[in-house]
């Protein structure tokens, strides 16, 4: 089969297909790469976990949302506690209810907890853990 040509040319789909395939290809390569690179505060998180430091959230919680967003990709080697059942926003999980989680986010370190959003340099204050 092969490429169509009309006259010696290619057809205008046929090039128009190349060239999405093209820039999918380039930005699945970026995209990848991206994923990739460490966080920009992965040394901070890992720190936090070896302190065991938690961080108790809900799914739902628009607080949590931004507590999370502060971190970036790095949030996912903080020790997090999901809260929420799926589909009941008024109940929560039997380790949260032991906990007595009232709030959300709610973060426990040494022991004791503290509600709220915190930025970076606020949680490296609390916890000793250093931003880098």
């Amino acid at each position: 089969m092969g490429i169509s040509k009309v006259g010696g040319y290619m057809k205008k789909s046929t090039i128009f297909y190349i060239a999405l395939i093209a820039v999918f290809l380039v930005l699945a390569f970026i995209g990848y790469n991206n994923y990739k690179k460490p966080g920009k505060y992965d040394d901070f998180a890992k720190c936090l976990t070896e302190k065991d430091i938690k961080m108790y959230g809900a799914y739902w919680c628009p607080a949590c949302a931004k507590q999370k967003q502060i971190f970036g990709k790095s949030f996912n080697l903080v020790q997090y506690v999901e809260c929420g059942i799926p589909g009941d926003k008024t109940k929560q999980t039997e380790i949260c209810n032991k906990e007595n989680i009232g709030s959300y986010p709610t973060w426990e370190i040494n022991g004791e907890k503290s509600t709220g959003v915190f930025d970076i340099q606020e949680l490296s204050s609390i916890t000793g853990c250093k931003i880098q």
